[in-house]
């Protein structure tokens, strides 16, 4: 590929035309910059020229200035991040190159004119980390596509876009995320039934694309949809906010939480597992959600400190809580107030929802379910308020005013998979009452006077007193006459803590 590249005597043999450097832009200055740092003597004797010049004339319209993607790019796939990079960086001042490593590696002339230099990974070969150590010595950008934060902030620099909107454009491009898989498990990197779907070392999924190449090469995707989340996940390293090795410390299920992915940002962690089954017991731990998902379809933005997971269960139905899957809300309901202990008075408001007394709510789940040949497909979003001081309560925040220490994330999730797992095996085993009974001293609903209201125009509602949870998950009631019947919630419009329901079935 033949480049064209700004040069001094390009930019001599239209000297005449150059306005002071005063007056010049940001980029224009760097240029200049650039071919002082490059031919500083000749720069030298032109610089009075230059100075003397009368007319102006914006130079950008005639020397750009290089931006190179760094990337291995395929006949049969297509490039995401050079295509997003040079449909968002402005034109009229800069030129996109796609370079591969390779070339990059035999001669140093790509450095002529170049303002920044993106990296679709981090430099492993010796040669190439030292030209472009060599690059940045002369004022050069370097910027690895992995750190999205970085990334955004520095070519914001480039666009003509508004920040927001830069930001925007780059959800597309390659995320950085860490993957666990427990080697004496079934797990996503030896699964038939994954590997057969992996194509170019890309798992695609619903909603988003999970690149789980071991050595972390892939550039390219086939047809990638533009608006795709992407996902380069490798081994968990001090990168990764969440520390996999004090998690795995505390966890001690067979199954549940042995393959985990940890994602700096994510729209929602149920779009990871949206599509086509991954593997039982996958978690997804988010650091942050842009639109995590609540009931009703409802959207919840996530900041830092949050402890959110998405967690696949496959169940075989008529089997154990495969019999009454909608009973599984509840009882993930009620892992979690068992990992959080007794210290403070945390409790389940039916039918889904973690509250500090009757005070505030902390938390919640959310469950999705499919089927899938002979298995039923569970994905389960549970979110706590754990450590962040907005925009409500946290768990630590009480502690830390009861006098007592913090849980970590990685203490809360591994004990509250540990729970879970135990009591799924209670369910397989026939002991699914002991469950129940332990969700019924957690709940704030026992013997609560609740009124029933069948919306039928003109009617009476119907005072009842609740006795419990029935073998579905709905609540169990019984009216002034004394006849038991269960109920249901009307989704969103309901309030439980005032007593507002209605029937599902007498």
């Amino acid at each position: 590929m033949k480049l064209l590249l700004p040069s001094l005597h390009l930019l001599n043999s239209h000297r005449r035309k150059l306005c002071n450097k005063e007056n010049f832009s940001l980029v224009e200055r760097v240029h200049l910059n650039i071919q002082k740092s490059l031919y500083p003597k000749s720069y030298s004797s032109r610089k009075s020229s230059m100075r003397n010049d009368e007319e102006n004339m914006v130079i950008r319209n005639k020397y750009k200035l290089n931006i190179i993607v760094v990337s291995d790019k395929k006949e049969e796939g297509k490039n995401v991040l050079f295509d997003k990079v040079k449909s968002q960086v402005d034109g009229e001042k800069f030129v996109v190159y796609n370079l591969s490593s390779q070339a990059l590696e035999k001669s140093s002339s790509w450095m002529t004119g170049c303002r920044a230099i993106i990296m679709q990974k981090e430099v492993e070969n010796a040669l190439l980390q030292e030209s472009i150590e060599q690059f940045q010595n002369s004022g050069g950008l370097v910027i690895c596509a992995t750190d999205k934060e970085r990334l955004v902030e520095q070519l914001a620099l480039f666009s003509s876009k508004e920040t927001e909107e830069w930001q925007d454009s780059l959800a597309s491009i390659f995320s950085q995320g860490f993957l666990y898989s427990d080697p004496d498990t079934v797990n996503l990197l030896n699964c038939d039934r994954i590997l057969a779907r992996k194509k170019n070392n890309v798992l695609t999924q619903g909603k988003v694309d999970l690149i789980l190449a071991g050595d972390g090469s892939c550039d390219t995707v086939e047809k990638a949809n533009e608006s795709k989340e992407f996902f380069h996940l490798e081994d968990f390293s001090d990168k990764a906010n969440f520390n996999v090795e004090k998690y795995l410390a505390r966890l001690e299920t067979k199954t549940l939480g042995r393959n985990i992915i940890s994602l700096p940002s994510v729209s929602s962690s149920m779009n990871v597992v949206s599509g086509l089954p991954l593997v039982d017991g996958l978690v997804i731990v988010p650091d942050r959600q842009t639109a995590g998902e609540g009931r009703g379809g409802n959207r919840w933005i996530s900041p830092e400190g949050c402890a959110m997971c998405t967690l696949q269960l496959h169940l075989t139905l008529g089997r154990g809580i495969g019999r009454t899957p909608s009973l599984l809300q509840h009882v993930v309901g009620l892992a979690v107030i068992k990992a959080l202990g007794d210290d403070l008075d945390i409790r389940l408001k039916w039918p889904n929802d973690i509250y500090y007394k009757k005070e505030a709510k902390l938390g919640g789940v959310v469950v999705n379910s499919s089927m899938f040949s002979s298995n039923l497909i569970i994905n389960i979003g549970c979110g706590l308020n754990l450590s962040n001081q907005k925009p409500t309560l946290s768990v630590n925040q009480l502690r830390r005013e009861a006098g007592l220490s913090e849980v970590s994330r990685e203490q809360y999730l591994a004990a509250t998979l540990n729970y879970l797992e135990d009591f799924l095996r209670r369910f397989d085993d026939g002991r699914a009452q002991e469950v129940i009974q332990e969700y019924h001293k957690v709940w704030l609903h026992t013997n609560q006077q609740v009124e029933i209201h069948d919306g039928v125009c003109g009617a009476e509602p119907q005072p009842v007193r609740i006795l419990g949870l029935d073998e579905y998950g709905y609540l169990l009631v019984q009216d002034q006459h004394g006849r038991q019947f269960s109920v249901h919630d009307d989704g969103n419009s309901f309030d439980m803590l005032n007593g507002l329901i209605r029937p599902k079935f007498s």
